[in-house]
């Protein structure tokens, strides 16, 4: 059975001009891929997909992610493929790859809590991955910004064992750590431009990219893109 893929989407400028390209960059997904998720917002012109529709309780701190692990926990509800892929509108399969669980190994967790306190990074952040070292003291933590591939029996599972939906843990972290030996991470470097779009041409041979807002709003976006993905997907109007 094909992968289904799962997008989280709130609305952005330019009618979400990066969603467009990413739903491009689909068709690089070695072996196809079943139906499409969107979670949230859906632009107008996008078809021939799954929409369900999500209110965020709110918008900051731990709640991004909190609301970002529902989405996904209800796409695995809906969902009957054995697999399902995690996307972000702003990132790009440059080339044909067959899909994995791509992630950014951070090290052992308990060298990035020490490293998030120095950086004054957010409570709510050192707060999730005090709750995963509480329940993996030897463990990783995992930085996931890039299509990655997860069982959907195992994410249901994790979100019944954690209640993920409540309970402030960040996602990634536990399935790397929960599954690591059945369901090895293929770690990755996490190329993301962040204001000039011209540079996406430096990095085509790297497989996967993502793009920041600037990059995004930058007048050489959409000419540099649709040079990457001249042809329409089966998921936008004509």
């Amino acid at each position: 059975m094909k992968i289904d893929v799962f997008y989280p989407l709130i609305e952005a400028p330019g009618d979400n001009i990066e969603l467009r390209y990413s739903l491009r960059s689909l068709e690089n997904i070695v072996g196809g891929y079943g139906d499409v998720y969107i979670v949230g917002h859906k632009p107008r012109w996008v078809k021939d997909v799954v929409h369900i529709p999500f209110r965020d309780k709110r918008k900051t701190g731990m709640w991004t992610q909190l609301n970002l692990q529902a989405k996904e926990y209800i796409v695995c509800q809906t969902s009957k493929a054995e697999d399902i892929l995690s996307m972000s509108d702003d990132i790009y399969i440059l080339s044909p790859m067959r899909m994995g669980f791509y992630v950014r190994d951070e090290g052992h967790i308990k060298n990035v809590i020490a490293s998030a306190i120095k950086r004054k990074r957010p409570s709510y952040v050192i707060e999730a991955l005090r709750n995963t070292q509480a329940k993996f003291p030897d463990g990783h933590s995992a930085y996931v910004h890039k299509p990655h591939r997860q069982s959907r029996e195992l994410v249901l599972e994790l979100h019944e064992k954690y209640d993920l939906t409540n309970t402030h843990y960040l996602q990634s972290d536990l399935y790397c750590n929960e599954y690591r030996d059945t369901h090895p991470w293929q770690p990755t470097k996490d190329i993301k431009i962040y204001n000039n779009p011209l540079k996406i041409r430096d990095f085509l041979d790297c497989g996967v990219i993502s793009t920041g807002d600037a990059a995004a709003k930058n007048k050489h976006f959409r000419r540099v893109m649709d040079k990457i993905f001249p042809n329409k997907s089966r998921h936008e109007r004509a």
